[in-house]
């Protein structure tokens, strides 16, 4: 673990008894190889028969909700900034690599979400792999989605069920992405539809 991290966690703590007890309670009992880094603000509900298994570090000053029967799996180095927010529901399963989500975005699995290394997600992104009302009852209310490495997600982007996003790809801003997303490209629009290809951004 980098010791400046966990400093800094530690200050971000502050007096809050809340905050403490969901460090040392998750760092001591519960993770086996990583280590939850959380501040006053943050906010982990976690069932009891979830699972949040770590092999990295997470920094979370956002909130995370792991529901019953759940899990979340995070590999790498991943941050959740103020007023982001990551909803496993019940059975569902949410598995990350590394990167950021930042503040206001916002992933809902009530399924399956597979997310890559250094995975980049802008401000107010949403990320939701099922629909909250069906138009057609013949149409499943929610599919897996597959978000492969190097991804970059612009602010007030959609991503919605279904979908697989190749490594490498770029979303614009206040992009929907109804559709697969091939690698290396640049989407944009309403629906998303490629308007680049041969993209290589570096973070």
């Amino acid at each position: 673990m980098k010791y400046r991290l966990v400093f800094t966690s530690l200050l971000n703590l502050g007096f809050s008894i809340k905050a403490w007890y969901i460090f040392l309670y998750f760092n001591l009992f519960k993770l086996k190889g990583g280590h939850l880094l959380n501040s006053r603000s943050s906010v982990l509900r976690h069932e009891k028969d979830a699972l949040l298994k770590l092999s990295g570090n997470l920094v979370l000053r956002g909130e995370i909700h792991i529901e019953s029967k759940s899990v979340l799996k995070i590999d790498g180095f991943f941050q959740v900034f103020p007023g982001a927010s990551i909803h496993v529901m019940q059975n569902a399963l949410v598995e990350i690599g590394s990167g950021f989500i930042n503040k206001n975005a916002e992933i809902f699995a009530s399924s399956k979400i597979i997310i890559g290394h250094n995975a980049a997600f802008g401000c107010d992104v949403v990320i939701c792999d099922y629909d909250y009302h069906n138009i057609d009852i013949n149409t499943p209310k929610s599919k897996p989605i597959v978000i492969k490495d190097n991804v970059w997600i612009g602010r007030r982007a959609m991503i919605l069920k279904g979908v697989t996003i190749g490594e490498g790809a770029v979303i614009a801003a206040g992009s929907v992405v109804t559709k697969d997303v091939p690698p290396h490209t640049l989407v944009a629009g309403n629906p998303a539809k490629v308007i680049k290809n041969g993209v290589n951004w570096v973070m």
